[in-house]
């Protein structure tokens, strides 16, 4: 299967970590990843298939940003243009968005309908239902502003059952959510 990844590759924080885990051991059970992130577009220009890897096309694609930082990218005025035709490219049977990354967020259910291809995504905003602060605050909104578009995928994987009630609240219809909390790799970490 051919999985165009959508995440991030610096700076670095746990959505890294989690984008770089799960594209590695989706290479070891033989999937092609063709890997998006925002990055200095002149470091990755469109990178060639690597000779490599069993035959699967691993390119990488840098999208133009103006500003990027742990919690959120401002794309340039070309990137959406850029995932789109990148894409188009790679026809992958599959679009993985781990979010959330920019603006380009909410064009994604759209720009999949588009092209006919399935579209997941991994919600990774913090969350803590115990919260009463301006902290909390902050991770509500992010949840409602976010409740409209990620009705709109095909699939939504969150790391909780209270983000799961949460998002279906908030509309997203409970057989689009998929609880998987979030693990840890005793091959790694013993």
């Amino acid at each position: 299967m051919r999985i165009a990844w959508l995440g991030k590759k610096s700076p670095f924080c746990g959505n890294v970590s989690y984008g770089l885990a799960v594209t590695e051991a989706l290479k070891e059970r033989g999937h092609g990843i063709s890997f998006i992130h925002f990055d200095t577009p002149e470091r990755f220009d469109r990178a060639e298939p690597d000779q490599e890897s069993s035959g699967n096309l691993e390119p990488e694609v840098a999208l133009p940003y103006l500003m990027k930082s742990q919690m959120y990218t401002i794309p340039s005025p070309r990137a959406s243009r850029e995932l789109r035709e990148s894409l188009e490219r790679f026809q992958p049977d599959l679009v993985h968005a781990s979010l959330t990354l920019s603006p380009l967020d909410f064009r994604l259910p759209e720009l999949c309908q588009q092209l006919g291809v399935p579209l997941v995504a991994t919600f990774h905003p913090p969350f803590d239902a115990g919260l009463r602060n301006i902290t909390a605050g902050g991770q509500q909104l992010t949840y409602q502003l976010y409740a409209s578009s990620l009705a709109k995928f095909d699939r939504v994987v969150v790391f909780s059952e209270l983000q799961a009630e949460l998002l279906i609240r908030l509309g997203v219809a409970k057989n689009t959510l998929a609880v998987i909390p979030n693990g840890v790799d005793p091959n790694i970490w013993r």
